[in-house]
């Protein structure tokens, strides 16, 4: 899989991966990509940790910085059911347009949509089998619960994006960010832009000439800072490790 690593372009290789399936409790690890560990957990996903095969980074002080961890989250099953620990919303959801069919942009399996307005939150939905039209989204990977909506045209076969981008991302200090989709997120006179809102912080994920994640090392860094007038003047951003990264999957088809 190659995961992007800026926010319309190319990313490098992963450091590590964990791959959640709710509803399963069998693990492996994954022999041909000696960076990447793949583990099955049935909880929410920041409940396990993956023993990574490399041993991160010395920071000088015998400590050791760990490597990022990449989740794929599946959280509908081929059934078009929620999997153990995801739940439906009562009431939420509403009609979306879907066409042209477009893959969710953190999607690492295919038929994984992301449709529009920006405002319905539909940019990560699973389709269900009992419908041509229905669709179950998420909101962020830790919520564990889904909105049904309803396209306004027959979903037809979508292929997972080339380069994915992170769904969202749980930092080294705690705070958890989730993808950009469109609005107006204000600006700094230094030219960095929002990539991911964190919850309940006055601080973004920020991005400048496209470039998001820092992934030179086996943890990867962002840049993080606040948004202001376009021409605010802040101090320059701080760097923060990611801890982890999630992405969006669909069940082994196997």
């Amino acid at each position: 899989m190659k995961v992007r690593s800026r926010l319309f372009g190319g990313g490098a290789a992963l450091a590590a991966m964990v791959t959640v399936l709710a509803g399963c409790s069998s693990s492996e690890t994954v022999d041909e990509m000696p960076d990447v560990v793949t583990t099955v957990v049935t909880e929410t996903a920041t409940d396990t940790t993956a023993a990574p095969t490399t041993s991160g980074s010395d920071d000088g002080d015998g400590s050791s910085t760990p490597p990022t961890e990449t989740i794929t989250v599946v959280a509908v099953g081929r059934d078009g059911q929620p999997r153990d620990g995801w739940t439906v919303e009562s009431g939420a959801g509403g009609q979306v347009n879907c066409d042209p069919m477009t893959p969710s942009a953190s999607a690492v399996s295919d038929d994984i949509y992301e449709c529009s307005p920006n405002a319905a939150g539909a940019h990560t939905c699973w389709a269900t089998p009992a419908s041509a039209t229905e669709l179950l989204c998420g909101t962020d990977p830790w919520q564990k619960t889904l909105r049904q909506m309803t396209s306004n045209v027959a979903l037809s076969p979508v292929s997972k994006p080339a380069a994915p981008r992170p769904w969202a991302v749980e930092l080294a200090d705690g705070v958890r960010c989730t993808l950009r989709h469109g609005g107006a997120w204000g600006g700094r006179s230094d030219g960095y832009l929002g990539a991911y809102g964190c919850d309940g912080e006055n601080n973004t994920v920020l991005t400048k000439g496209q470039d998001v994640f820092d992934e030179s090392g086996p943890q990867w860094t962002v840049k993080v800072g606040p948004l202001g007038a376009n021409d605010e003047d802040f101090p320059p951003p701080e760097t923060v490790g990611v801890l982890r990264a999630y992405f969006a999957g669909a069940q082994n088809q196997s």
